[in-house]
């Protein structure tokens, strides 16, 4: 009678065991995606504290001029926010939508002197899909080449998507 409930349990284990792994694989972009959300928000909030990084992200932005179209591919958890002057018009786009909760959130400690800002799921590859042509001042790009596709593809988007005298800032830090 043992053995049968021993067997019993080591089924009904084999069984959670194999439904846990079914759940993971059916999740696991879901759950991959939220966590790398989560660890780059964090990072980025930590590594923005440091007084050599803000300094190079202040000289790096200091050409945009206040009341500007700006477009930031690959906003992540929003950290430039602080960087930009007041009155601009930000447009974030973004193909992770788990970043849109940490967007916000920066908006809300760090964008107060912003004019406006939009959200949208898109990537460097597909700028022109997602922001209208010649409109945009500034394109900015701070760890997002790196994860590209297509940098060529990226770049000639980045183009279009400028005004006839906009610039585009990238950056590794």
């Amino acid at each position: 009678m043992e053995a049968t409930a021993l067997s019993d349990c080591t089924l009904q284990a084999c069984l959670v065991c194999l439904l846990v792994i079914l759940l993971f694989f059916t999740f696991a972009n879901v759950v991959r995606d939220r966590l790398a959300a989560f660890i780059t928000s964090h990072l980025s909030k930590n590594l923005h504290k440091s007084k050599s990084i803000v300094q190079v992200k202040k000289k790096l932005f200091d050409c945009i001029e206040p009341g500007s179209t700006i477009v930031e591919v690959g906003a992540g958890s929003g950290a430039n926010f602080q960087f930009y002057p007041e009155g601009c018009t930000v447009i974030c786009v973004e193909p992770k939508v788990e970043f849109e909760g940490y967007i916000l959130d920066s908006l809300k400690k760090r964008g107060e002197h912003l004019k406006s800002m939009r959200l949208v799921k898109g990537q460097g590859e597909n700028l022109s899909s997602v922001v209208d042509a010649a409109t945009v001042d500034y394109v900015v790009s701070t760890l997002v080449m790196c994860s590209v596709e297509d940098i060529q593809k990226s770049c000639s988007e980045v183009h279009k998507i400028l005004k006839p005298v906009g610039v585009g800032l990238h950056s590794s830090l």
